[in-house]
């Protein structure tokens, strides 16, 4: 979508270990939030803040492991 294509167009793509498959982390990443989003709401727990705190834990622990050190 235009969406992500503005998001691509913003990554650094040189601060990515070579192994990093930016399409598949792109399509994980998207899955992991839409996956959270249900989850909340399916639950019943759906707070934005919440959401979005949630999703950043989930960026950060995958910027430590596809981030050159």
């Amino acid at each position: 979508t235009e969406f992500y294509e503005t998001i691509r167009g913003q990554i650094d793509f040189s601060v990515f270990k070579p192994e990093v498959e930016i399409d598949k982390l792109v399509k994980m990443l998207d899955l992991t939030i839409q996956g959270l989003m249900t989850e909340h709401f399916r639950e019943g727990s759906f707070h934005p803040e919440m959401l979005y705190d949630e999703v950043i834990g989930y960026l950060e622990m995958v910027k430590k492991l596809t981030i050159k050190g």
